[in-house]
């Protein structure tokens, strides 16, 4: 790491070697120094948006053109009650409820994306759980050309309580309903102006 007289920080990468005298004095080095800063402000953006994506309240996934996992976030795992680790390399399939042909609709229907800029598209899906148990969510899907191939990149939420919340108020309205239906008088609404 070098500072030049302008202030700027220049990494650098050196290799080489010295000859000394008997008396451990350097006379001489000869080597190579090469600039990798871009280099190294390339590495410093992916650990930060590794930490990023791993901190994330939502779940990433990344898949490859065969529908396996090549990468899930902890929020994707903990979802499953597992580690990102034990994702990787499993088919979509395997954790879709819907299997395969879930897993085919919904790469038929991002196709398009693949060479747009499409913004992902809005499904929904039902994961198994390492107990067992089956998890609603919303999966925001898309697909991108990575080193040349297709990949399914999808972000994901758990929709239980939202669902719940839909149900009760489907439930509560339909008591309503029946109320109205079977009440013997009538019934008015009015706005504030009493109209």
């Amino acid at each position: 790491r070098l500072r030049l007289a302008d202030g700027r920080i220049k990494w650098v990468e050196a290799y080489g070697e010295a000859d000394f005298d008997a008396a451990g004095k350097a006379l001489r080095s000869r080597g190579t120094l090469q600039d990798i800063t871009t280099r190294r402000e390339r590495d410093i953006d992916i650990v930060r948006l590794r930490h990023l994506v791993e901190q994330a309240p939502l779940e990433i996934w990344l898949t490859d053109d065969a529908f396996r996992v090549i990468y899930a976030n902890r929020a994707a795992a903990l979802s499953l009650g597992t580690t990102p680790d034990r994702l990787l390399g499993r088919e979509i399939a395997d954790i879709d409820v819907g299997g395969m042909a879930a897993v085919c609709e919904v790469a038929a229907a991002i196709a398009g994306h693949l060479h747009t800029e499409s913004a992902p598209q809005a499904f929904r899906v039902r994961h198994r759980v390492a107990d067992g148990s089956i998890v609603p969510k919303e999966i925001y899907a898309t697909v991108r050309a990575i080193d040349g191939r297709p990949h399914g990149i999808s972000f994901a939420r758990d929709i239980r309580e939202e669902l719940r919340a839909e149900q009760a108020l489907a439930d509560r309205e339909a008591l309503l309903q029946s109320a109205l239906e079977a009440y013997p008088g009538w019934v008015a609404c009015v706005d504030r102006d009493m109209r």
